[in-house]
């Protein structure tokens, strides 16, 4: 009986010993994350078809409607599309001038990017009256891109809406609004946009 018992005995700690040994042995090197492997991000490409579009100088001509702002006046536009950061970013630089009674030239930039998460391009926009927007679209609704968020102008928070609608290779409306009080859209701007001629 004594011999059985130092037997189990044994058997139980050498067991033990063995668990203990797989306990300590160090864990297997495993595969990296796919992500890892799959190298930098690349650019989406429906981003490339949604801006290529864009890309150039433009002139635009337009309204001022009158409103909070100030009285009607109209304005002119010039605008500059470029792709930058690798392509994951299209930059726009304008500068409008505003004329009739209350006379005034705005400089403004806007930056546009697409979130894949989302599906979603992401917009924003500032300019040289501390202004600022953010605002999102889903992209192409057939000739008609529009981009719906909120903005600080004139030191107040305001929903704002701009909607670009494509007429021709070489020429664009575009028509950009804001909410009141009430919470109905009334428009800020309308211009028609043409491609400048290549040099």
């Amino acid at each position: 009986m004594k011999k059985l018992l130092v037997i189990a005995l044994g058997m139980g700690l050498a067991s033990t010993a063995i668990a203990e040994d797989k306990k300590a042995a160090p864990a297997k090197p495993t595969e990296k994350p796919a992500a890892a492997n799959a190298g930098p991000p690349k650019v989406a490409p429906e981003f490339i078809t949604t801006t290529k579009f864009f890309i150039g100088s433009w002139s635009c001509d337009g309204k001022m409607p009158a409103g909070p702002w100030g009285p009607e006046s109209k304005m002119q536009s010039k605008l500059g599309f470029k792709m930058d950061m690798n392509n994951f970013w299209m930059i726009v630089d304008g500068e409008e001038k505003t004329m009739g009674p209350q006379p005034m030239t705005m400089s403004f930039r806007g930056s546009n990017s697409y979130d894949p998460s989302s599906k979603k391009y992401m917009r924003m926009d500032y300019d040289s009256m501390g202004n600022v927007m953010h605002m999102s679209s889903v992209g192409w609704e057939g000739t008609k891109i529009v981009f719906a968020g909120e903005g600080m102008m004139m030191g107040q928070k305001q929903k704002v809406r701009h909607t670009m609608t494509k007429k021709s290779e070489t020429e664009f409306s575009s028509v950009f609004e804001v909410a009141g009080a009430d919470g109905k859209f009334a428009q800020m701007g309308d211009d028609v946009c043409k491609r400048d001629a290549k040099k």
